[in-house]
């Protein structure tokens, strides 16, 4: 799932640094906009519709982003990161909006990673909710079903293994956004971070890794590669 961002921060050096630390962390959550200020932030929120919003909670000396919300209905159709260098804002952001998460300068990558991972199981909710496909809401705390001592397991985003009622893994291919990346696993390709597939030397591999966001990784066959990007890249531009 490819998230659409924008961020809303007085400070241009802290805008490139949350943009070099997603680029290179999460690729998956591209950057469409940035604003210096809650009218402009607004705007952009309004015109690009993003599903994510970075907000610095204190814009300037005499602004502050809780104002941003009253721009706009609840709930809204975006989720709402505060990022802030002051931690006494955090209990104010909390009670008083609908924010998803916080992020505390200078930025964690980790921390990063897990509100991010918070967001996109918020939206793969509403998301299910609009779907037509049978019985869709069930798969979405699934990251990957694998074989193991003849069982077929489920890894859930809890990191919890549960034995799967179903006798054979090709029962999962059917689920949407599921791919089977070998002959062992097959993993819900809304829960993968990146897709590596160059080496230390820059150079392209045979077959390719599928990084999740529990930062485990699944190797993805040689002769799935090519079918397996393609779906995946795909699946991030309908987004």
């Amino acid at each position: 799932m490819l998230l659409r961002a924008i961020i809303i921060d007085d400070e241009p050096k802290n805008i490139r640094l949350l943009k070099a630390m997603l680029a290179e962390f999460l690729p998956s959550v591209q950057v469409v906009g940035n604003a210096s200020n809650i009218e402009d932030g607004v705007v952009l929120a309004k015109s690009l519709k993003p599903n994510l919003v970075f907000l610095d909670i204190r814009i300037s000396e005499s602004d502050e982003g809780f104002r941003f919300f009253t721009y706009f209905n609840q709930p809204t159709d975006f989720e709402v990161v505060f990022v802030t260098a002051y931690e006494e804002f955090i209990r104010r952001a909390f009670n008083n909006t609908p924010a998803i998460g916080y992020l505390l300068k200078p930025v964690d990558p980790s921390e990063l990673t897990q509100v991010i991972f918070k967001a996109k199981q918020k939206i793969l909710n509403q998301v299910s909710k609009l779907m037509d496909a049978e019985n869709y809401s069930q798969y979405n705390d699934i990251m990957y079903c694998y074989i193991q001592e003849g069982l077929i397991k489920m890894k859930l985003v809890d990191n919890k293994d549960k034995i799967s009622s179903r006798t054979k893994l090709e029962d999962f291919e059917s689920v949407p956004n599921f791919f089977r990346i070998s002959r062992q696993f097959i993993v819900n390709l809304n829960f993968i971070k990146k897709v590596i597939d160059i080496d230390e030397n820059g150079e392209k591999t045979r077959g390719a890794v599928a990084l999740l966001f529990n930062d485990e990784k699944l190797n993805v066959s040689y002769s799935r590669k090519p079918s397996f990007v393609k779906t995946y890249e795909k699946l991030s531009l309908s987004y």
